[in-house]
């Protein structure tokens, strides 16, 4: 969302663009506390969607987006870290990203390492284990 400028509207005023150093932005709205700062954007939320949305509004464009999250750490449920132990913990459970863009494969893998997975759901039929749904791997 455009952040406005107090008294005026998206890019009018002093904040406007030209002014403020020419980011188009907010006037005195955003920053941190008495920094000055001004921000064109304010994404409220940093999981998933919020930080791509950041990254991709911010990324080579001069923009200046502020990003607020009520949680201390970005990346929504897919959150994960490493405990005092090296063990990789997965804070809201485990998750899984499936896609089948490139695009989208390559673009993500900017920011993270993948963990090859291979989903299989197996049945046990007279003492056999067959994929489900039933295919042709399954004759």
């Amino acid at each position: 969302m455009p952040i406005r400028k107090k008294g005026g509207r998206n890019g009018s005023g002093n904040g406007g663009k030209g002014g403020n150093g020419g980011n188009g932005g907010s006037g005195g709205n955003g920053g941190g506390r008495g920094s000055g700062a001004a921000f064109d954007f304010l994404v409220v939320g940093a999981g998933f969607a919020g930080s791509v949305l950041a990254e991709r509004l911010a990324r080579g464009s001069g923009l200046k987006v502020l990003v607020i999250e009520r949680r201390p750490h970005i990346a929504g449920n897919a959150f994960d870290y490493y405990n005092e132990d090296g063990h990789l913990i997965h804070k809201y459970g485990p998750h899984i990203f499936h896609t089948n863009s490139r695009e989208v494969y390559n673009y993500l893998s900017q920011f993270t390492r993948w963990r090859p997975y291979e989903h299989r759901v197996l049945a046990s039929v007279d003492g056999q284990l067959v994929p489900i749904p039933i295919n042709l791997d399954t004759i």
